[in-house]
Order: C-alpha cells, then structure tokens, then sequence
C-alpha cells in the first residue's frame, strides 16, 4: 500500500550513510541535501502518521468493541485532515519539485543518489496524486472505511448481505467521485 511504500522508501534514504554525487557544484549540492533533509524530515511524519492510521485500522478489525464504530470512523477521519493537510502542505510540494527539477525528474542529476532521487520521484507523485482530491473527501473515505467494515461485519454475521448493500453503493459512489478529480 502507499503507507508502506512511503514509509520503506523515507526510512532508508534517510538513514543511508551514502553521500550525494559530487558531479553537481558544492554549493547546489549543500542546497539540494539541506532541502532533501527537510523534505524527509515531513515525508517521516507523515508516515508516522500512516502507521497510526494503519494501527486503527487494525485495532478497529481486531479489538473494537461492537457499536464503537461511529467513534473511531469520527477518529479516522480527523487523522485522515491531519494527514491531508501535511500531504499537500504547499512547502513540501514546492520542495518536492525543486528536488525533482534539480535531479532532472528522477534521473540523478548527480546531486542525490538513486535512492533518494527514487524516494522524491515517488513523494512527489504522491503530492500530486493527494493534492487533486479535497480535504473532505479524504476525510469521507477514511469514515466510511469504518462505517462500512462495520456493516459487513454485521452482514457477515447475519448472512444478510443485503444490509451491506447500501454501504457498498456508499464506496461506489464515492470511488466514482475520487476518480473525477
């Protein structure tokens, strides 16, 4: 999923003892790794974040009490504006494209190495991809993860399937929405 992939691409490139290229000017070089730095220091914290979406995803599959499902969908979806908000952060984004115009989209460019050219390549498809959606929409799909897992569950028990229905026309439309942007 792009929570892992996000967070197995930041982790590595930031934690690599490995050194940018020197082929670019030492000045271009201290300005692109500074700002590397920065932009990883915010792709780390929203991957953080994922986790913590990703451990109340869990929790709610695994240890949620019946009936506690409005709550946590109310939970997911303020987590889902938090992580929005940092997504589309217009800083990041700007970072994000000044890295990537430097590195000549992905190529290398000689100021950072392959995986950290990979690791803004990727954060940067990511910003584009998050940016083209609103805030309330995320924040409806992270609630409705909740409200329909719930429902199946209870159509699962009952083995009325036809009580799911009206949350997967609830996923449909709102799939037929995401793709509109």
């Amino acid at each position: 999923t792009n929570r892992a992939t996000m967070s197995s691409l930041v982790t590595p490139a930031v934690t690599s003892t490995s050194t940018p290229l020197s082929a670019a000017s030492s000045s271009t070089a201290d300005r692109c790794s500074a700002l590397y730095s920065e932009c990883t220091k915010k792709l780390r914290e929203i991957a953080h974040l994922e986790g913590i979406s990703g451990l109340l995803g869990w929790d709610e599959m695994v240890m949620l009490p019946s009936g506690s499902g409005g709550s946590r969908g109310d939970q997911k979806a303020a987590l889902a504006g938090v992580l929005y908000d940092k997504k589309t952060d217009k800083e990041l984004g700007q970072q994000l494209d000044e890295l990537r115009q430097e590195v000549g989209g992905g190529v290398g460019g000689g100021v950072l190495n392959q995986v950290q050219s990979a690791v803004v390549r990727d954060a940067y498809k990511e910003y584009v991809r998050t940016t083209a959606i609103p805030k309330e929409l995320a924040q409806k799909i992270a609630s409705l993860e909740t409200t329909a897992y719930e429902a199946w569950v209870e159509a699962r028990k009952t083995a009325n399937f036809a009580a799911f229905a009206p949350s997967l026309q609830e996923w449909v439309d709102v799939n037929r929405e995401r793709a509109a942007f």
